[in-house]
């Protein structure tokens, strides 16, 4: 008989193995949609001949749709083998996730333009009695462009990272925003709420339509765990704290959830780093809101 050990072993060797070939064909797909493109590129440019171009774009159109197929069957197989175990290991039965789906997010104050929002891996549950959602994000503009042919949009992404919404205790009378500055950003962020602690008000911008409200959240403890959770993010961090009883996090780290990265795939490594991953969340929970509710 197998014992524990050698049965774990077929047990993962089955995802592995599976996972390995449906990222081969990710790989193949996105290659030939490339190939597609640049065979494209040449027959508008050089050859000038319409038909050929469109019998081109017809190609890599199709083409196109089996890359995207393939990455979804990638996502979905990680997502249903190894990821939806995690997430049950960390925020227990009750948690949802949709790997296609993105959350909704509130208001922040940002340095930038954007006109909407995309993203995936949308998860929601409870962690230690506090309501949460998180999940991917991307921040979108458009720029306006000029080439030979004239003027066309381009979409730009403004923010890569992850969102975190949490329900607080005690809404605010009014939305409070507490935004970090980046080095190149001082000229565009700038409070219109006073705070006392020089080291807090030269790392944070705070804006809100009431200052006193503002004071009742940050509270010299509050901006200590603020502090804290940015260092904690290890990346430049949105925070807003709203009058519909939600605290946004918008961590700005161009880095997604959960990525397949290169090299032999290992189940258990998978499981560990993305455990590891989702630990800097629940931290961030813990000091910003847990906490909040023991003090």
């Amino acid at each position: 008989m197998l014992n524990l050990k050698e049965k774990n072993m077929l047990t993962n060797e089955q995802p592995e193995a599976k996972l390995a070939s449906l990222r081969a064909k990710e790989k193949l797909m996105r290659g030939l949609a490339f190939c597609a493109f640049a065979l494209l590129f040449i027959s508008g440019v050089v050859t000038g001949n319409v038909l050929v171009f469109l019998f081109f774009l017809v190609i890599m159109i199709v083409i196109a749709c089996f890359w995207m197929k393939a990455n979804n069957d990638v996502k979905q197989f990680l997502s249903d083998n190894v990821i939806s175990s995690v997430l049950e290991e960390v925020f227990g039965n009750t948690v949802e996730f949709k790997p296609f789906e993105k959350l909704n997010p509130g208001g922040v104050v940002v340095p930038f333009h954007y006109i909407g929002s995309e993203g995936e891996n949308h998860i929601k549950g409870v962690y230690k009695g506090v309501n949460f959602e998180l999940g991917d994000i991307r921040l979108i503009d458009e720029e306006e462009c000029v080439n030979e042919d004239g003027n066309y949009t381009n979409k730009v992404t403004r923010l890569k990272g992850q969102w975190i919404i949490c329900d607080m205790d005690n809404a605010p009378a009014c939305d409070v925003y507490v935004s970090e500055i980046e080095r190149n950003d001082r000229r565009i962020m700038t409070s219109d709420v006073k705070i006392a602690d020089d080291k807090f008000s030269e790392r944070f911008c705070v804006r809100s339509d009431n200052p006193q409200e503002a004071y009742k959240i940050l509270t010299p403890q509050m901006m200590a765990r603020i502090s804290a959770a940015a260092d904690k993010c290890e990346s430049t961090v949105y925070l807003s704290f709203l009058n519909n009883g939600k605290m946004n996090v918008a961590m700005k780290n161009e880095h997604e959830l959960f990525e397949l990265q290169k090299g032999k795939i290992d189940v258990d490594a998978l499981h560990k780093r993305f455990r590891v991953e989702l630990s800097r969340f629940t931290e961030i929970i813990d000091i910003l809101c847990v906490r909040e509710r023991n003090v």
